[in-house]
């Protein structure tokens, strides 16, 4: 269980899965992998995320030695090398700051991101187990589930939450509020 692989990028949804878990006591890796199998995660999937875009969801994909196929293999995405092919990190991070330059919180989200993004060597779990940890800090697993009482607000910010977009949009737009609105999208 210890070298169960996390996603590029996981999707809002995903990490609500993973928040679930965690607060019903599982252990990171045993959240990581209940999330990747309620989610449906496998293959190319370990190495793509999609983030807002102008008319569509922008779809972003890591380079890996050998090509996507070579993710098809279950066990593939373990051992998987992250590839330069394409100056794929300058072409994420480009399109992150295009489409989230302008949002309140991206000052604080982004040099989190940037910074694992700016050396991406090794393999790709390695790469999104780096991501998982600069992410994590901005959503805090609550002790105990949310009080009723702010079930309302959680509603809220869960509908401000394209659940099928990269965590990434939902931090940026909405900060430490995010993690509102997954207890809501858990429900």
């Amino acid at each position: 269980m210890v070298n169960t692989p996390i996603p590029y990028l996981p999707s809002a949804c995903w990490y609500a899965l993973w928040l679930d878990a965690r607060i019903n006591g599982l252990t990171d890796a045993e959240a990581t992998a209940a999330a990747n199998t309620a989610s449906g995660i496998s293959g190319k999937d370990f190495a793509r995320c999609r983030i807002a875009g102008r008319d569509c969801p922008t779809l972003l994909s890591v380079a890996v030695e050998g090509g996507a196929n070579r993710l098809r293999n279950p066990k593939a995405p373990a051992h998987a090398a992250v590839s330069m092919h394409g100056n794929w990190p300058h072409i994420h991070l480009g399109a992150m700051e295009a489409i989230y330059g302008r949002t309140p919180y991206y000052q604080h989200v982004m040099p989190a991101v940037r910074n694992v993004l700016q050396s991406p060597t090794g393999s790709l779990m390695a790469l999104n187990a780096r991501l998982h940890r600069a992410i994590s800090p901005f959503l805090p697993v609550p002790s105990h589930e949310i009080p009723a009482a702010t079930a309302e607000r959680c509603r809220e910010v869960a509908s401000l939450i394209n659940p099928e977009l990269s965590i990434i949009d939902a931090l940026m737009k909405l900060g430490a509020e995010t993690s509102l609105g997954l207890s809501a999208l858990r429900q």
